[in-house]
């Protein structure tokens, strides 16, 4: 890997954050699945538990092909990711606004002097293809239609497309 250029297979999902909705959002009783894929050389790998064994929060059946991982959510009007590079000392936050597939990336970077990590405010500062390439491991099932994440601007902002 060349110096200062960050790949994807070094963002660990670390962290996940419900984002309460308001009440009676989701009337229909139905749960939104979000798969998330996960490298197979990571924590994740047998023999070892994974971070979504201990969570245990998805009735889904998980993807038998491939490291996918399931969570799924009824009551939550977005849902946080965060995924952690060790090597590079960055956190890249992905946040999915449920009912509309929104999304708000916001990337953390670890400064050294202050022992902690702090939230980079220029937009330009996160690699939009790593970026891109987070986004393809996550997509999103909901009344038996899939939404597959992307950056691509189908309105002004950061946006998704869904497709069914």
């Amino acid at each position: 890997m060349k110096e200062g250029v960050m790949d994807v297979a070094d963002f660990k999902l670390t962290t996940i954050s419900f984002l309460p909705g308001t009440e009676g959002q989701n009337q229909d009783g139905q749960d939104y699945f979000i798969y998330i894929k996960e490298p197979m050389d990571d924590y994740s790998s047998a023999p070892r538990s994974s971070f979504f064994d201990a969570l245990e929060i998805s009735k889904e059946e998980s993807i038998k092909n491939g490291n996918w991982r399931c969570i799924s959510t009824s009551s939550n009007q977005s849902v946080e990711l965060h995924f952690r590079s060790y090597a590079d000392k960055r956190i890249i936050s992905v946040t999915i606004n449920l009912p509309s597939y929104q999304l708000d990336i916001s990337s953390y970077a670890w400064y050294r002097q202050r022992k902690a990590f702090l939230k980079l405010e220029c937009p330009e500062q996160v690699c939009q293809d790593l970026v891109e390439g987070l986004l393809q491991r996550i997509f999103v099932k909901y009344k038996g239609k899939t939404a597959y994440l992307s950056l691509k601007q189908s309105r002004r902002g950061v946006t998704s497309k869904n497709f069914s």
